[in-house]
């Protein structure tokens, strides 16, 4: 005004001139407050509908500086802060100077009000940034109700005197006041920026948490679509040092090892967890060297070595072959009972639809008793095993390179291991189906044979498509790194008991 007054010195103070610039500069004022308020809420009122339906637009993208920082429920809080920020710092001012009080009276209320809505309603995305709102407009507060105390402070002295202002405050003077406001508003900055600073760390490892677990969830889904196209499978397996050395005998197990469930909660570290790639399995048989697969019958409907002589064989077998690190047994490996979750029948169906990776990619233990050759499963596990993988397809595996081990037990003999191997080693894909798929080859739930002849039929394929792979990485296979299995039970859909 001075700077503008000696331009024009010629407009005198308190004329109609005067009035006329005032009038004009109150119009324009309340333009400038009314008209930003209103663009700010329009601008939002028109994101609206993109941002509740989560949809990026160019207008949203736009005017992302003014709902980002918020949650969608309330993307239209910058409008109330605008609007918090224009009666603070201006309409406040139109209150007549002799009613001072009355501005401060104003601000406490306003601030007051916004505070409590803030704490109320927590618009904010970022927790560190909500502390941080809360901790600004408390000192603002603050700073407040201690200015109208200055004020009161003034007005006793003025009217009463200094001793009734101390003795109604107990300060000696408003620089107390004063001076107890900036105290106040120092150490509550501080308290604040520090609490900011250990808030935003929280959040920051938070934030490591949830991403960390989101990487993990897409690592999991992706894998899961991949087990479920049967490009590979996890499973589970027992570690063979507690076979092969009779550990399980001196956990109390004499006769022979529980069900899964019962192993994972009693002794977790038996079981390890893996993951087999169907393209090293069938084209560089990359797990014939240490994982084991047992084909055997299951003498009871809830037992399948009641008698302990299956284990017994394994073990005599595993003595023998110190390289295997890994057993896969089904009624040890795969859940067994009627105490099964959603998410654990349907992991058990994927183990179930991609057990050929197992018996055509690792070496088996066959485990003959007289009606072995009459059950889907155990025939079907055998001819597997019989099986060589190349670049044409499945077929006989020479006797030299057979992954199958025929151990007679019970009442068999080495004539019905020949037997056996007579019958199989020599089948083709087709040949084994119309074998397979004979009614006087049982099975205890008809959807798991339907299953496999199904998959036997596309079999030739994927064994070329697998070998085809292999021959066209140069690197070396890498094998996926044992990880224990998680401590809890695992239940299936389908119970293998024969």
């Amino acid at each position: 005004m001075v700077s503008y007054l000696r331009r024009d010195a010629s407009i005198e103070c308190f004329t109609d001139k005067h009035q006329f610039i005032i009038d004009r500069a109150i119009i324009f004022a309340g333009v400038w407050v009314g008209g930003s308020l209103i663009l700010y809420s329009s601008l939002l009122a028109a994101c609206y509908t993109p941002l509740r339906a989560k949809v990026s637009s160019p207008l949203t993208r736009a005017t992302a500086f003014l709902h980002q920082e918020y949650t969608t429920t309330f993307f239209w809080w910058e409008a109330l802060e605008l609007a918090r920020k224009l009666i603070l710092n201006g309409i406040v001012l139109l209150i007549q100077e002799e009613h001072a009080f009355l501005r401060l009276v104003v601000a406490v209320l306003l601030s007051s009000c916004y505070l409590t809505a803030l704490a109320a309603t927590q618009p904010y995305r970022k927790f560190e940034d909500y502390a941080l709102a809360v901790a600004t407009n408390l000192v603002l507060l603050v700073n407040f109700v201690l200015a109208g105390w200055c004020s009161i402070f003034l007005n006793i002295e003025e009217r009463s005197g200094k001793e009734e202002a101390i003795t109604i405050f107990g300060f000696n003077s408003a620089d107390w006041i004063a001076v107890t406001m900036l105290s106040l508003t120092f150490g509550m900055t501080v308290l604040f920026v520090v609490l900011a600073a250990v808030i935003g760390a929280i959040a920051a490892q938070r934030r490591r948490e949830r991403d960390r677990v989101l990487e993990e969830t897409n690592r999991a889904l992706a894998d899961a679509a991949l087990e479920m196209q049967g490009v590979q499978c996890t499973f589970l397996f027992l570690d063979a040092d507690v076979l092969r050395s009779g550990r399980y005998d001196e956990a109390g197990y004499k006769t022979t090892l529980p069900r899964l469930q019962e192993i994972q909660a009693a002794h977790p570290e038996w079981i390890k967890r893996r993951v087999l790639k169907r393209h090293l399995a069938y084209g560089r048989h990359a797990y014939r060297g240490e994982i084991l697969a047992v084909s055997h019958r299951w003498e009871q409907p809830d037992a399948p070595d009641a008698s302990g002589v299956q284990l017994q064989a394994i073990r005599e077998h595993l003595q023998d072959c110190p390289s295997i690190k890994l057993v896969w047994y089904d009624f040890w490996c795969m859940p067994q009972g009627g105490e099964r979750t959603p998410t654990e029948k349907v992991d058990f169906k994927r183990m179930l639809q991609n057990i050929n990776i197992l018996y055509l990619g690792c070496s088996v233990l066959i485990l003959q008793e007289l009606s072995y050759l009459s059950r889907f499963w155990t025939q079907f596990e055998a001819w597997c095993s019989m099986q060589a993988a190349a670049g044409g397809g499945l077929g006989p595996a020479p006797a030299a390179e057979r992954r199958c081990t025929v151990v007679p037990i019970h009442q068999a003999t080495e004539g019905m291991a020949s037997e056996l191997i007579m019958m199989w080693a020599s089948r083709s894909v087709d040949e084994a189906i119309e074998t397979l798929a004979s009614p006087d080859v049982t099975v205890t739930n008809q959807s798991d044979k339907e299953l496999q002849l199904y998959k036997l039929r596309e079999l030739d394929s994927l064994v070329q498509e697998a070998v085809a792979q292999c021959e066209s990485e140069a690197a070396d296979p890498a094998l996926v790194e044992i990880a224990p299995a998680p401590d809890r039970g695992s239940n299936s859909i389908f119970e293998r008991a024969e």
